[in-house]
């Protein structure tokens, strides 16, 4: 659960950078808190058995890389909507000021519902 949260707050961060050496240090606290990975691989093993260890073990990966598909979509269709998408979000104040800060929200909604 403390890598959970450490994504979001990362991923806020992150949205709200304004700098590169900002943007850095927030990607680098994200790979901080990324211990995750260990505990997604001990579970599969522990709700497996013999029969379909092989085949879980093989969908962690899967997993991983359509999520990198995914959010590499998501940051490149949401970033600067006030630009991209003005008749919805162009009077957003907070959007003009951040404008990567929605596909960080997005992401930190996944991160919610990995949480609840």
């Amino acid at each position: 659960m403390l890598g959970l949260v450490g994504n979001l707050i990362s991923s806020v961060l992150l949205g709200t950078s304004k700098t590169f050496k900002a943007a850095i240090i927030a990607r680098s606290f994200n790979g901080l808190m990324a211990g995750n990975v260990v505990v997604v691989k001990t579970m599969v093993a522990e709700i497996s058995d013999n029969t379909n260890r092989p085949r879980m073990m093989a969908m962690t990966p899967l997993m991983w890389n359509l999520g990198s598909v995914a959010g590499s979509a998501v940051g490149g269709l949401f970033a600067d909507p006030v630009n991209q998408y003005p008749r919805w979000f162009g009077n957003s104040v907070i959007f003009k000021e951040y404008p990567y800060l929605l596909p960080c929200l997005i992401g930190c909604s996944v991160t919610i519902f990995g949480l609840v």
